[in-house]
């Protein structure tokens, strides 16, 4: 018997759990079925769910690829390199609208859609300097002598994302609305809205066109702004003498 334990060797064998969980997640989030059932797609689910396993490189998730029923859960129909996962980033962004508005119609069709949508803007700097969307401009991060990119993203009030797009880096965040508007009310087809942004985001011009849209709008006003209202007597300084409470 001591003999035959000996000869006993243990293998580690392939993840099931992990990304059989991760598969079901996003089936009921409709993202299988916004994809699509192609090859080129199913890399994109793999690639969304690799992100969630282990937030590496590409060529970290064709590694991480190889310790999970990858192939099998997906139906993944050949093995893939770091090309195929960019030429599926190609696809992606190529289709990106379409999946968009396809996530944005399972959302409505649950009924889990309101009249509050929220917007706002983030950049992200670059090491490089090869990037055909990279420029300088303000640096929330506070890299000096970096470019950056600007990114845009709309979610639902709970935070869902609907949209999301990527502007040059010396975008200011008030132009990229218009982008967010036409996206609300052409792709979106949607009639009644409440566009809630912070102050640096929402001014005149933007407020102009929200309002051409027969949209309403939340946002803050500036401090030059206030003290205008101060000095018109608009607002004075007794509407704020009582302690302030959150009311839920």
């Amino acid at each position: 018997m001591k003999q035959a334990a000996n000869r006993t060797k243990l293998k580690q064998g392939k993840s099931l759990g992990a990304i059989a969980a991760l598969y079901q997640v996003a089936e009921k989030l409709g993202i299988i079925k916004a994809l699509g059932n192609k090859n080129i797609s199913k890399l994109v689910l793999w690639m969304i769910m690799a992100r969630v396993l282990d937030r590496n490189s590409k060529l970290t998730s064709i590694r991480t690829a190889r310790n999970h029923y990858v192939f099998e859960v997906l139906n993944i129909q050949k093995s893939f390199n770091e090309n195929d996962l960019y030429h599926s980033m190609d696809w992606l962004a190529r289709n990106q609208e379409k999946i968009e508005l396809k996530l944005y119609q399972q959302l409505k069709k649950e009924n889990k859609l309101d009249s509050i949508y929220l917007y706002d803007a983030a950049s992200s700097y670059l090491e490089g300097t090869h990037n055909e969307m990279a420029a300088y401009g303000y640096n929330r991060d506070g890299k000096k002598h970096k470019m950056r990119i600007v990114i845009g993203l709309l979610t639902d009030k709970n935070g869902v994302p609907l949209a999301v797009r990527v502007f040059r880096g010396n975008t200011n965040d008030t132009k990229t609305v218009e982008e967010q508007l036409k996206i609300l009310a052409k792709r979106f087809g949607i009639k009644k809205v409440v566009f809630a942004g912070d102050r640096g985001m929402i001014k005149r011009a933007q407020i102009e066109d929200i309002q051409a849209l027969e949209y309403n709008f939340i946002t803050a006003i500036t401090k030059e702004q206030t003290k205008t209202l101060l000095a018109e007597k608009v607002i004075t300084m007794e509407l704020f003498d009582k302690n302030l409470c959150e009311v839920f």
